[in-house]
C-alpha cells in the first residue's frame, strides 16, 4: 500500500507551491504546514527560485489584508495598503536578519532558503487578522521558522532557538526605532 514508508509519504507531500495549479497547491501546502510542518520543511527545496514562496506569501497577505480591512473604520483603503505592504515586506526582512544571524553564528546558509522558510511560515497570516489572534499566531510563526531552520538548514534545535530569539529581538528593536516615523505618518493620515 502506497504512503506507508517515510520515503513514500515524503514523495506524496507537496513541499512547494505549484504556480501552474495555484489554488489546489495552496491548500495542499497549507495542509502540510499545519499538519506536518517538520516534514514540510524537511522536503522543501532549499532553492528553486522565489516564484513559489512569493506567490504563497501573496495569497496569505491578500487574505490577511481583506480580513483586517473588515473591522477598520475610515480610510480603509490606506490602512489596507499599509497592512498589505507590511505583510509582504516582513518575510523579506525576517529572512535578511536570519541570514545574517545564522551566518554569523552557525555558518552560511543561502538567503533564498531563509526567505522560503519565512514566506511559508507566513501561513499564520491566515488567522492573524482576527483580533487578539496575533498573540497566538506570532509564536506559531516563529516556531515554524525554527522548524524550517532545523529541517531545511540542518541546524540543531538549540541553534535554531538562538537564531529565532536573536532575530525576534532585532526585529523588535527595529520596529521600536521606527515609532517616530510611524507617529509622523499617523498624524498625516488623520489630517486627510
Amino acid at each position: 500500500m502506497k504512503g506507508h514508508t517515510r520515503k513514500e509519504r515524503k514523495q506524496d507531500l507537496g513541499y512547494d507551491l505549484d504556480p501552474e495549479h495555484v489554488f489546489i497547491s495552496f491548500f495542499r501546502v497549507m495542509n502540510d504546514l499545519l499538519m506536518r510542518p517538520k516534514a514540510f520543511f524537511e522536503g522543501m527545496p532549499a532553492s528553486g527560485g522565489y516564484r513559489s514562496p512569493v506567490l504563497f506569501l501573496l495569497l496569505c497577505s491578500i487574505v490577511f489584508t481583506v480580513g483586517s480591512s473588515t473591522y477598520l473604520a475610515g480610510r480603509t483603503w490606506l490602512l489596507a495598503l499599509i497592512f498589505f505592504a507590511n505583510s509582504m515586506a516582513m518575510p523579506f526582512f525576517t529572512a535578511f536578519v536570519l541570514h545574517i544571524v545564522v551566518g554569523m553564528f552557525f555558518g552560511r546558509r543561502s538567503y533564498e532558503t531563509m526567505f522560503r522558510i519565512g514566506a511559508y511560515a507566513s501561513i499564520t497570516q491566515l488567522a492573524a487578522w482576527i483580533p487578539f489572534f496575533g498573540y497566538l499566531t506570532e509564536p506559531w510563526r516563529f516556531f515554524l521558522i525554527g522548524a524550517g531552520l532545523v529541517k531545511a538548514c540542518g541546524l540543531k534545535w538549540r541553534h535554531a532557538l538562538v537564531s529565532v530569539v536573536i532575530t525576534f529581538v532585532v526585529m523588535l528593536l527595529f520596529i521600536w526605532s521606527l515609532q517616530p516615523v510611524m507617529f509622523y505618518f499617523r498624524s498625516m493620515i488623520t489630517s486627510f
